[in-house]
Formats: structure tokens, sequence, C-alpha cells
């Protein structure tokens, strides 16, 4: 029987699926061609756009002085937003709860996954320190926001370049050198790697917006470099298996390795 793309769309994939492989041409497994690029940003102090397939983000850093919070007195302060354009995609379904949700999602993904020493970001305790605000902006949506998110923004942190700031306790207050400048020290990078399920077991790494549409669930592991795990979510359908979850921690280490020497051998990264 011939199952229609657009009116039976699931029929239609398993076809293909049975093979093992998938509409684009792509192996379950196979992640979409990404790309990094940094420090296109020039007003900011630190940006990098991302492309993974058709999904393009872009997040640019801004930097402040301001006061710290006096729940972390001895630390900076960052702050992801988020903007979704309803041209960046036909399918988009988003609220701003869903948007705020996210925000928050990756807020707590810098402290736990501690790439960020937040103490750095601090000037002067209780008083002064660096708030950077890191406004990323999806300009194509084509599936795996998330992903693509996660890698703007830490990519993005990497490259900020920040001015040395020094307190004056003489006259109380503080003296910027713009000249001399200093980099962000992330000692770990967090990569999140998504994945589609469809039937409850067939896995689909990387899914497209097409592909969301039909799964039952999706599933995001964050890895760090050392093989540890910082992060999985899951959205939707049965609970995970064992054997799959043993799967998309393996594929998730395989292509945080990959993520990792891309930011870091990135031609602008912290070289802005």
């Amino acid at each position: 029987m011939d199952f229609s793309r657009e009116t039976q769309p699931k029929e239609y994939y398993r076809k293909f699926l049975e093979k093992d492989c998938r509409p684009d041409g792509r192996k379950l497994c196979e992640f979409r061609h990404t790309t990094l690029t940094p420090g296109l940003i020039s007003s900011a102090e630190g940006s990098s756009l991302v492309k993974v397939g058709d999904t393009i983000v872009i997040c640019g850093v801004k930097a402040e002085v301001g006061k710290p919070t006096e729940l972390h007195p001895d630390q900076g302060i960052i702050i992801p937003n988020i903007e979704l354009s309803p041209l960046c995609s036909s399918r988009l379904k988003m609220s701003s709860e869903e948007v705020e949700c996210l925000c928050t999602t990756l807020s707590d993904l810098l402290k736990n996954s501690k790439c960020i020493d937040f103490a750095s970001l601090c000037i002067v305790s209780q008083k002064y320190c660096w708030i950077l605000y890191c406004d990323m902006y999806c300009l194509s949506l084509n599936g795996n926001l998330f992903d693509a998110l996660v890698q703007s923004l830490v990519s993005a942190l990497y490259n900020v370049k920040l001015p040395l700031v020094v307190f004056n306790e003489e006259t109380e207050a503080l003296e910027i050198d713009p000249k001399s400048t200093w980099s962000l020290t992330i000692p770990r990078i967090p990569v999140a790697c998504s994945f589609a399920t469809v039937d409850q077991t067939v896995l689909l790494v990387d899914p497209d917006a097409e592909e969301e549409a039909i799964s039952d669930s999706i599933l995001t592991v964050i890895a760090l470099d050392d093989g540890q795990l910082c992060g999985f979510y899951k959205s939707g359908g049965s609970p995970a298996t064992p054997d799959m979850l043993d799967r998309c921690m393996k594929r998730a280490h395989a292509r945080g390795n990959e993520v990792r020497a891309q930011i870091r051998q990135s031609p602008s990264s912290n070289k802005r």
C-alpha cells in the first residue's frame, strides 16, 4: 500500500524505519550536518551561530556590571533569553510559558553542569558583579530546538571576552580597562543530545520537525566531558526501557565529544 506523507505520515515513515533509514537519507543514529560560527556579532561580548540541519540559532551575549543576588553575594549572574519568531517555522506552536520554561531549564543546566565558574564573575562581594544577558534567536526551526539552543549558548559563552575591572578602594569606584580582556573559564562543556521514539522502540537521533510530529516521546540526554551525565529530560510516551536509556547515553557521549571538539577548535573561539 502506498501511504501519503501528508495524510498518513506515521505509516509513510514506517516504510523507511523497517529498512533502518529515514526519508531524508539519514540512518536512525545519524545527526544532521552541524556547523558553528563564533564571533559574528561584533557589538556583543560573545556570540555564536549554530546550524543543525535547517534549524538555526544565534546567541549574543551582552555584559553589564550589576549587584549580586542576596542568595549568592559572591557570584555573577547569567540570564538566558529565547526569542522565537513565528517566521522561523510554520509549525511553531510554543506558548510564552513554554519558552520561559526553556529559559529556566537552560539556566539550571549552566549551574548543574558546573561549566561556568560563577564566582569568577564577581567583582566585589555583595556590591558588584558581571551580569551576562544571553539572547538566543531562532532564525529557522526544523526540529530539535533544544540541542541547538544549548550548543549556541555554551559556544557563545566560550567566545566571551570581558574587560578587566578593578575596584578602587580609595574612591570606591570601578575602573575599567577595555584594552585588557579576559575569557570565561569553561572546564566542562555540556552537550544536549535528543532522540524521538516511534512505536515505543525505534529511536531517531536529532529528529526534524516531521519526525517530532509522529513521535511518541522526546528524550534528551545532557552529557559532560568526563563521561558523566548532568541531565535527562523526557516528554510524553511510556517510560523508557533500560536498553533504550543505554543506547541514548552511549550515543550522547559520542555526540558530546564531536560537539566539544567543534567548539574548542572553532577559528574565532576566545580570539575575538
